[in-house]
């Protein structure tokens, strides 16, 4: 008599992000749902992006590609890069990816080994800590500091290296905050790298969606070039979510390494896929700065009614993001689930961000006016309650 093979111990208690938790429970409940809690740009994706998608098809450019990317959409790659993010590189130092997600995991798996210690923001985007977990590394928070405005202590990040550290994830705009790096911050980060001989990985999904001032990217820095691995995406700029289309920039031997790995997880990304991405980075620009001022304009408006609403906003430079800190509140994961059953709004429980995220919250701003309102109100609604 045969036993049934058993599944590896660490994936059977492999930990959910919050986020999809609460997507999962609003699928199942159906329509009518204010979506609050994904990252999901309410736009359509332009339509010359779509059309370039759909001519590549038609005309059979549907064969295999080059495991880095077609030379196409990485000389493309590169010029947007020098444009937008003073970032100088060449084309053999771009690698595309399926998303941005499989960008980082790609750094992650090339560039540290079983057990070696990553360091990540905190509050952070939930899948580093699934990412690193996957690589059999071990995730250590830095804080984002709400007393610096919300920029990271370096002498913490000193702090906590030690022989074990391979890498600094840096995430600007950051998600869950919406807080971009100051450029000092940023160059004393490089020089701790630099000095202890750790790389920098920087996701910057939302380069472009800034509000008041552009951001700083680490690979521009003079210190930054030779020790940064930079992550971008077409998914939030451009609404091309289900595309799964990013890149990332390093030194050459370091795409020379991910771009094996590339070839082992994915073989390359979709032709027809990698040509729309020529289209959105090639063409008219005027769809991403309508959609950054209407993100502004959410963002305005939603700080304006939270505020009214007696609520405790942190001020978004960038992203399309809305942390609200709900004092009241001691588990935020009950708070977002009680919310969906009884107002239907979904959000993004602060929790599953880390721990200073126990008694706050994360709206998304990609989504209608109106959806954004009447969620803001609902919150205040239920604290109100919970208060009486």
């Amino acid at each position: 008599m045969t036993s049934t093979p058993p599944l590896p111990v660490e994936l059977e208690h492999f930990p959910r992000s919050g986020i999809r938790v609460v997507m999962d429970r609003a699928w199942e409940l159906g329509e009518p749902i204010t979506h609050l809690e994904v990252g999901e740009p309410k736009f359509a994706t332009p339509g010359h992006i779509v059309e370039a998608f759909c001519r590549a098809a038609r005309s059979g450019a549907t064969k295999y590609g080059p495991n880095a990317g077609i030379g196409a959409l990485r000389e493309a790659c590169v010029r947007k890069l020098a444009d937008v993010n003073d970032i100088r590189v060449e084309a053999d130092q771009i690698l595309v990816t399926v998303g941005a997600m499989q960008g980082l995991m790609c750094a992650v798996i090339g560039l540290t080994g079983h057990d070696d210690e990553i360091l990540i923001p905190n509050p952070g985007w939930p899948n580093y800590r699934l990412l690193i977990a996957t690589a059999g590394g071990r995730a250590v928070p830095y804080d984002l500091l709400p007393e610096r405005g919300d920029q990271p202590d370096p002498e913490q990040i000193a702090a906590l290296i030690t022989s074990r550290t391979k890498l600094i994830i840096l995430n600007s705009p950051s998600n869950p905050l919406g807080s971009v790096l100051a450029a000092e911050v940023i160059d004393e980060i490089l020089e701790i790298a630099r000095a202890r001989g750790i790389w920098v990985l920087s996701d910057e999904c939302y380069d472009q969606i800034v509000f008041d001032h552009p951001m700083t990217s680490p690979a521009a820095r003079p210190l930054g070039a030779e020790h940064t691995i930079t992550v971008h995406s077409f998914s939030k700029t451009y609404a091309m979510t289900g595309f799964r289309l990013g890149y990332l920039s390093a030194p050459r031997r370091v795409v020379a390494l991910l771009t094996k790995l590339q070839e082992s997880m994915v073989s390359c990304v979709s032709t027809p896929t990698q040509l729309a991405g020529v289209a959105a980075l090639e063409g008219p620009s005027s769809c991403v700065v309508d959609m950054v001022r209407d993100y502004r304009t959410h963002r305005d408006l939603a700080l304006a009614r939270a505020r009214a609403l007696g609520l405790e906003p942190r001020d978004p430079a960038g992203a399309f993001y809305l942390w609200l800190e709900l004092p009241q509140v001691v588990d935020s994961e009950s708070f977002a689930h009680q919310l969906l059953a009884q107002h239907r709004v979904a959000v993004a429980p602060g929790s599953a961000f880390g721990e200073p995220g126990g008694p706050a919250i994360r709206i998304s701003l990609a989504a209608d006016r109106e959806e954004i309102a009447a969620g803001l109100d609902a919150v205040g609604g239920m604290l109100e309650a919970r208060s009486r």
